[in-house]
């Protein structure tokens, strides 16, 4: 940009050139024998946090022209400060970490493929907000943030929040689902539940929609409105990311999480939403496949099968398996089989016609003769319709 002198003149450009930038201007009224100022000022964006260590830069002015032709250019240098971030949970950088920074720690988890806006994206605002040191930042970051900062109940990169983001191989994978979409002229409104999830405090997830749709706005329920940020933004064309935290957790494990509100931007109907990317509370659950209605009347359903992690798991001596069949699907032959890691059938747990919905099956640790099998790893293999979806579990005696 111009300097002071420079200020006002009828032409002032440059151009970068890529190792170098060239600058020139002119103007009617020369500049004033004996003045003192700036020609340019240039700013330049520097990333140090890439550098290996601390680094010095040269910078000179080079092939004067004109009335700086017989000016000497004199050189300036730039030291570039090699800075270490740490998880500190200070993501705004401003010394102290506040409910502020557990709010930018969620601002950074909604805002790819962009940097989060203002002081949310300080430089190592990622490293810093990453408190559970799992090299992603999500809303059970936030979660921690502000529960350090309250009463000191969550350490940062400590076992103490192992208990908010792991729920352990013997829980129950969460479910998530489309509740019953609500159509009021222009708009559509779709409520995401979640089951299987005690104690919500934190969640996560993407979800993808036709382009006939426009999102237009994310609301709390009940169940919800006691977290301490809710939100959802669009990053990418039919593609939002939503999710919440709370210091709070939700009892119960029936959860109404979000409600989505879309526009209706055509003519045409239906088309398929896609729920998945589930991070925190909701880690686990299975990608979540709905054909929209496209006549009045319709609701959402289920597109695909869904087979699940057993639980317990590990188990002894019974578990329970569950699976899904989708809406649409009036009656299928089921197979459910029990595998070693050989490859030897060792149970047939299932073969009947079955409708649609969840079903469960239960395993009681017997092969087919009634015998005891002994510890080890199983699978359990899915077969309904042209589908076949297969899990493995681990049997403790």
């Amino acid at each position: 940009m111009p300097g002071d002198l420079t200020n006002g003149w009828q032409q002032f450009g440059s151009t970068d050139q890529g190792t170098s930038i060239r600058i020139g201007g002119y103007n009617v009224t020369p500049i004033p024998q004996g003045s003192s100022g700036t020609f340019a000022v240039l700013t330049f964006v520097s990333d140090c946090c890439n550098l290996p260590e601390p680094a010095s830069f040269q910078m000179c002015p080079v092939n004067l022209t004109d009335d700086l032709s017989s000016m000497a250019p004199a050189c300036g240098s730039y030291t570039c400060d090699f800075v270490t971030f740490t998880q500190d949970g200070d993501v705004n950088w401003d010394g102290d970490t506040t409910p502020a920074d557990a709010f930018c720690a969620f601002e950074g988890y909604l805002s790819p493929p962009d940097e989060p806006d203002g002081e949310c994206g300080a430089p190592g605002w990622s490293v810093r907000a990453d408190v559970d040191c799992s090299e992603d930042v999500t809303p059970s970051d936030a979660t921690c943030i502000y529960d350090h900062w309250l009463d000191g109940s969550c350490t940062f990169c400590g076992g103490d929040l192992a208990s908010l983001v792991d729920r352990g191989s013997s829980a129950m994978s969460p479910v998530v689902s489309v509740g019953t979409l609500s159509d009021e002229g222009e708009e559509i409104v779709l409520p995401i539940r979640a089951s299987g999830v005690p104690g919500m405090r934190a969640f996560g997830f993407e979800m993808t929609y036709p382009v006939s749709l426009e999102y237009i706005g994310i609301a709390k329920t009940s169940d919800t409105n006691g977290f301490i940020a809710l939100d959802a933004r669009v990053v990418g064309d039919g593609r939002l990311r939503a999710g919440g935290y709370s210091h709070d957790p939700v009892s119960g494990d029936d959860v109404d999480i979000v409600v989505l509100r879309f526009r209706k931007t055509g003519a045409s109907a239906g088309g398929t939403l896609v729920v998945q990317e589930f991070v925190d509370d909701l880690e686990g659950a299975a990608t979540v496949r709905y054909a929209l209605p496209s006549e009045e009347g319709e609701t959402p359903s289920l597109t695909e099968y869904r087979l699940y992690q057993n639980h317990p798991n590990p188990f002894n001596p019974t578990t329970t398996i569950r699976y899904e069949i989708p809406a649409g699907v009036a009656s299928v032959r089921v197979r459910l089989d029990i595998y070693d890691v050989q490859g030897h059938k060792v149970r047939v747990l299932v073969d009947e016609v079955r409708s649609a919905g969840v079903q469960y099956a239960e395993w009681d640790g017997l092969d087919d003769e009634g015998r005891a099998v002994s510890s080890g790893v199983y699978f359990y293999v899915l077969r309904a319709g042209d589908e076949t979806l297969t899990k493995k579990m681990a049997l403790l005696r």
